[in-house]
């Protein structure tokens, strides 16, 4: 797999250490104001620290061949972005060698939620899905899941139709709508943080409207659910 650049791993580390930012500048704030249950805090910054693993030993790099329409995939060997994006007339998010956080007309911020959003995303398959037991559990959340799940929904659908009701279904199946459910949660917890230091340390994170905004895009593209 291509290695991302140095400057490149440093962008990696840079969305990562605004994580930590602002999971640091959430601690400094008053008792009262620290609203987000500790296990949901905790396992932002485990993950935070996991993927800086994942990075730091050269796990997050390209993916020889991606289809466009793939934003990365995720093996045993690590998280691979794709390569088509990032800088290119077809790219979705860019991988700038600052992403000027405290300019608030000019700073990437849906590129760095865009990345925050796909690690997310990506260490749930990395730690879950790879290997030769997460391949197993892939196996058994596509086959019987999946399916079992699907003649459920498909049963409902028909008595919601029947009843002209809309009714909340899954995206995706088996071990995505496991993956799109973990990001989900993380980069809603992490607005909850956000939203915290914001309202009572707004100095503590510049340009907290823009961040706010891209947060909450970045969760809705992972809701794993939808009405029909």
């Amino acid at each position: 797999m291509p290695a991302l650049t140095a400057e490149q791993r440093d962008t990696v580390n840079r969305a990562l250490d605004f994580l930590q930012q602002i999971i640091d500048c959430y601690d400094a704030l008053p008792a009262d104001a620290r609203t987000v249950p500790s296990p949901q805090r905790d396992e932002i910054e485990r993950a935070v620290d996991r993927l800086r693993e994942l990075n730091r030993n050269g796990q997050i790099d390209f993916a020889s061949e991606s289809s466009i329409a793939v934003l990365a995939r995720t093996d045993r060997r690590g998280i691979h972005l794709n390569s088509n994006f990032g800088g290119d007339y077809r790219n979705d998010y860019d991988l700038p060698a600052d992403y000027m956080v405290d300019n608030c007309e000019e700073g990437y911020f849906y590129s760095l939620w865009r990345l925050i959003e796909i690690l997310m995303h990506e260490l749930f398959h990395y730690e879950h899905h790879s290997g030769v037991i997460g391949s197993a559990n892939v196996l058994f959340l596509v086959v019987v899941y999946g399916t079992v799940g699907n003649l459920l929904e498909g049963a409902s659908g028909l008595f919601a139709r029947l009843r002209g009701q809309r009714r909340l279904v899954r995206k995706y199946a088996g071990h995505e709508h496991q993956a799109y459910s973990y990001a989900y949660w993380q980069l809603g917890w992490l607005d909850h943080l956000l939203f915290a230091v914001c309202f009572d340390d707004s100095d503590c994170i510049p340009c907290c409207e823009q961040h706010s905004a891209q947060a909450r895009a970045a969760r809705e593209r992972q809701n794993p659910y939808e009405w029909r």
